[in-house]
């Protein structure tokens, strides 16, 4: 079994070790669902707003795939603070 060691900076004084994985025979499970049941996920307007500035940086062979999200669906929903 693996144990990790965490510093609190590289080589700081504060140490601390702890196993990986304690529980050897612990089963994860999939999703049973999706999260998204669309394949866009609706983007921020404010969020698009910001990725429109940048459209003139884009690389050429990136160009398809960024006009493509461009075109995403757009939400207006105010999320809490903490989840921007």
């Amino acid at each position: 079994m693996g144990y990790v060691t965490d510093y609190t900076t590289i080589n700081g004084l504060n140490i601390h070790t702890f196993q990986m994985a304690p529980q050897r025979h612990q089963v994860i499970q999939s999703a049973q669902r999706k999260a998204y049941l669309a394949k866009k996920v609706s983007i921020k307007s404010s969020k698009m707003s910001d990725f429109l500035r940048f459209k003139d940086f884009v690389p050429e062979e990136k160009a398809e795939l960024y006009n493509d999200i461009l075109n995403w669906p757009m939400t207006t929903a105010v999320l809490r603070q903490d989840d921007d």
